[in-house]
């Protein structure tokens, strides 16, 4: 499977994800929070000035996707992972984040198979 025969879902909110982790590991979103907790802004005002930056950081992935995907036939799966595929994405996710409750529901795991798939 070449790169271009990846799926475009999955890419994308990869690059979203990719994205959002990096808007929250900047100085900056910590500033942002110190200056709003200093300022005694009300909790809606918050959360809309991250949301606004947020999705700034996000939409600054559309060039690289856009050049990424031009011109290619893109694959979009008709069905949800097969189960296998599923407990291997949980268990990246889980060693990835160390969120094992998280990953598991996300996916569709019980969690007692994820403790499971995690001690082999």
């Amino acid at each position: 499977m070449t790169g271009r025969e990846k799926d475009i879902v999955t890419d994308l909110l990869g690059r979203a994800e990719k994205a959002v982790r990096e808007f929250i590991q900047r100085p900056e979103f910590v500033e942002l929070l110190a200056e709003i907790a200093r300022s005694g802004a009300s909790g809606g005002e918050l959360e809309q000035r991250i949301a606004d930056s947020l999705a700034d950081q996000i939409r600054r992935q559309d060039g690289a996707a856009r050049r990424y995907w031009g011109r290619s036939d893109v694959y979009v799966p008709a069905k949800p992972p097969s189960k296998e595929e599923a407990k291997q994405r949980a268990v990246e996710e889980a060693r990835r984040s160390g969120r094992v409750v998280e990953s598991a529901s996300r996916h569709g795991i019980s969690r007692s198979s994820m403790y499971r798939l995690l001690k082999k």
